[in-house]
């Protein structure tokens, strides 16, 4: 099964504009808006895509410690429990299933390394000692980009980033409910979550509004579902690499590969085991190798190590933790 070509075109316009209107799309697209409506309702219908309201949750004070791990033989009786253990608690910000001697990832959104190392210590005396393989990372940043693969106009700078600010703001209980339901609900309009709220939806649309132009949400994405995506004959993978050396220049090298690749929908760099993850997704191996091959002659002078794996599922993505924060009013 193929996406056509009208849905690759409305998808890779989504991918970080998920809010824009019909009119703005069909305008961006070429396309008459009730084309767009029908490729859109068409691409939940079939579970492809799911929308996702971005979040900065180090502009609010939160670090993001990234864990990758598998767990021992004998611990797969409690696989399920664990794996819901994660998707309900509220500092986990992103649980993935993967191929490899690394099975899991979890994105922890925490206030400090204490807090991360708790969030482990948990798991283990509520299931035993059942990690098998862990590696432990800081994010530095996250940036997504735009599934430029899909279509040859799109903009090459298009991008959503997640990264430490000079200055961190302080929400009130009142935003923190509204960035909770905003990132833990999905495809539910604003005056929907304006009665779940008990609050007016001008009420809603204004705290948004100032939550947008302080840095804390930074956007609306479209989010391509792994299994979904595989139905269509793509494949999504994930590159963690580690680099010889880890100052500014082969950082920003590596940087402006994965904004200009057209494989790549995700990059991540951090200080840990591994120093950047990159997400790529193509029609085929021989696309991956392709991939493998660009990345090799452009950075292999400064690539110390490479592993790529196949993501097999997204458990829960969430980039705003549901825990309370300072009752400080927002400025």
């Amino acid at each position: 099964m193929k996406l056509r070509e009208v849905e690759s075109k409305v998808l890779s316009r989504l991918s970080l504009q998920a809010d824009i209107s019909l009119s703005q799309l069909a305008r961006l697209t070429k396309l008459k808006p009730h084309i767009c409506r029908h490729a859109v309702e068409s691409l939940f219908r079939r579970s492809l895509i799911t929308r996702r309201v971005v979040i900065n949750p180090l502009r609010v004070g939160y670090s993001i410690f990234g864990i990758w791990f598998s767990i021992k033989p004998r611990a797969t009786r409690v696989h399920r429990q664990i794996i819901a253990h994660l998707i309900n608690s509220p500092c986990v910000g992103y649980l993935g299933e993967f191929e490899g001697d690394y099975n899991y990832k979890i994105d922890i959104l925490v206030r400090s390394s204490i807090e991360a190392n708790a969030v482990l210590s948990e798991i283990s005396e509520k299931f035993g000692d059942v990690f098998a393989l862990r590696s432990l990372s800081c994010t530095i940043s996250i940036t997504d980009f735009a599934l430029k693969f899909l279509s040859s106009d799109q903009s090459q700078d298009a991008e959503l980033t997640i990264a430490p600010t000079s200055e961190i703001i302080e929400v009130n209980q009142s935003d923190h409910e509204i960035l909770r339901v905003l990132t833990a609900i999905n495809n539910e309009s604003h005056r929907s979550l304006a009665e779940r709220l008990k609050i007016a939806p001008t009420t809603l649309e204004y705290r948004i509004k100032r939550l947008r132009e302080r840095g804390v949400v930074i956007g609306y994405h479209i989010l391509p579902e792994v299994e979904g995506m595989g139905n269509f004959g793509l494949k999504m993978h994930m590159h963690r690499i580690r680099l010889t050396q880890l100052d500014r220049n082969t950082r920003n090298r590596i940087a402006k590969f994965a904004s200009q690749d057209n494989s790549v929908y995700g990059f991540t760099q951090s200080f840990g085991d591994f120093d950047c993850e990159i997400c790529t997704v193509g029609e085929s191996t021989k696309s991956e190798r392709e991939f493998k091959r660009r990345l090799e002659s452009t950075l292999g002078d400064v690539i110390a190590e490479h592993t790529s794996v196949s993501i097999l599922q997204h458990h829960k993505v969430n980039n705003y933790p549901f825990t309370s924060v300072s009752s400080a009013s927002l400025r």
